[in-house]
């Protein structure tokens, strides 16, 4: 909320002086470039909320339907749709036909430190929250004798982060104005096929080509003195991910599988513009541009069971391991330090298949409940998302509508941040 932030000034920010000594003014500028083209990030202990840092969590695998999500995202051997060829690509032999899927996400995160708020000019005494909608998929499919294919598009990973506004009036007019924004997605197109071995086994291999921007900019504006700083990062993320999952199904009780990812590295094209204006007068401009900027993702290792113990219930989990301790990120040519640990995820989640009717016909209407805790990789401060999920769905002859939602706090931090997020996805059989 507006209330909860407040400008923090120094001897440095000396508005009076500046607009006077031209040399004050290309101190603060030499300053602003020290922090900004050579990312104030790499000497900051931000914790979970780097620049580079998807919102939410750092652990965003694995991405599945709105099915998934009510599930506890448990997805490592449970197949509901072809969006399997993100999560494990050996499920797609066992889908029983072809078909089209739809899905997409909408999240709110808080955030208590990044960027320049609580480690610059801004400070927040309350989490400030940031919302990002992301399709995460649409997916096309088909099975033939032991053979299965899927294509899918979607959003991998959203770097948005809260807006900041900042207004400070003399006289009823604005004598200074402060902006910060962050938005960026990263796209994935996925590729993946399949192989059934005898009866109960089955292979398979996706393979993940990434793209997609992040632009953060800041803008300071001493309106009664008559100049502006602006500094504006952009980055041009792409990369090419491999994936291989195995699945096994020993009885018609229980299904397991493994999936293995990376590692791979996330390359960049990057740019970096800070500018000093003043009205009437002249206007200093320093570009900073990087050809190959890259971040060192980690292996992810996980396993996954499916149990149904009786006629329409199936309880799964999942335990995934991602190797962050080998996390390495190159910025602007300088290798930025990223205290990171290996952790693991995991997940449990049921599903009770029932049938309702409506209309006069009658629909299937799973019912679904999860739980996840979801560790993050910093050392310090450690900490950990326990997360609450739940959803829904109703089908038809082929056609299924599915909802589900979760709701997260984290803890370790002092901040008990929250994370929500609602997922909503269609299918269609064939």
């Amino acid at each position: 909320s507006p209330g909860s932030l407040q400008i923090l000034k120094s001897p440095s920010y000396n508005h009076g002086a500046m607009s006077r000594q031209p040399a004050a003014a290309f101190f603060l500028l030499g300053f602003i470039l020290a922090v900004s083209v050579r990312p104030a990030a790499g000497q900051l202990v931000l914790g979970q909320y780097e620049d580079e840092a998807p919102l939410g969590t750092w652990n965003t695998f694995p991405a599945g339907t709105a099915a998934g999500l009510g599930r506890g995202t448990a997805s490592l051997a449970w197949a509901d749709s072809w969006l399997s060829a993100r999560t494990n690509p050996a499920l797609l032999a066992f889908l029983p036909r072809s078909a089209v899927v739809l899905s997409g996400l909408f999240q709110l995160a808080q955030c208590q430190r990044f960027s320049l708020v609580n480690t610059g000019v801004v400070r927040s005494d309350q989490p400030l929250q940031a919302s990002a909608y992301s399709p995460d998929g649409i997916a096309a499919g088909w099975r033939g004798g032991s053979w299965a294919a899927a294509a899918a598009v979607g959003v991998w990973e959203s770097y948005n982060r809260p807006t900041v506004q900042i207004d400070e009036s003399s006289a009823g007019l604005t004598s200074y104005r402060f902006d910060f924004s962050q938005t960026g997605r990263l796209w994935a197109g996925t590729v993946a096929a399949a192989c059934r071995i005898g009866r109960t086994f089955s292979l398979g291999l996706s393979l993940h080509v990434l793209w997609g921007p992040l632009e953060r900019r800041y803008t300071e504006s001493w309106i009664g003195q008559g100049f502006e700083l602006a500094d504006v990062k952009e980055m041009d993320f792409r990369g090419l991910v491999p994936q291989g999952g195995i699945a096994w199904e020993p009885s018609p009780e229980w299904t397991l599988g493994a999936v293995v990812r990376g590692p791979w590295t996330k390359r960049s094209r990057a740019e970096s513009s800070v500018t000093y204006a003043a009205t009437g007068g002249q206007t200093i401009s320093i570009l900073d541009s990087a050809d190959d900027d890259r971040f060192g993702q980690p292996w992810v290792a996980g396993l996954g069971a499916a149990f149904r113990p009786l006629s329409g219930l199936t309880i799964a989990s999942d335990a995934i391991w991602f190797g962050w301790s080998g996390y390495a990120p190159r910025v602007f040519g300088e290798e930025l330090s990223r205290d990171f640990r290996d952790v693991v995820r995991l997940s449990l989640g049921a599903e009770w298949q029932s049938d309702i009717r409506l209309f006069g016909r009658t629909f299937e209407y799973p019912l679904r409940i999860g739980l996840i805790y979801d560790p993050q990789p910093m050392r310090d401060p450690r900490s950990a998302y326990l997360d609450l999920t739940f959803g829904v769905g109703l089908g038809r002859k082929g056609f299924r509508v599915d909802l589900g939602a979760l709701i997260g706090r984290e803890s370790g931090s002092g901040d008990d941040l929250t994370v929500r997020r609602v997922g909503l996805s269609f299918s269609e059989e064939f």
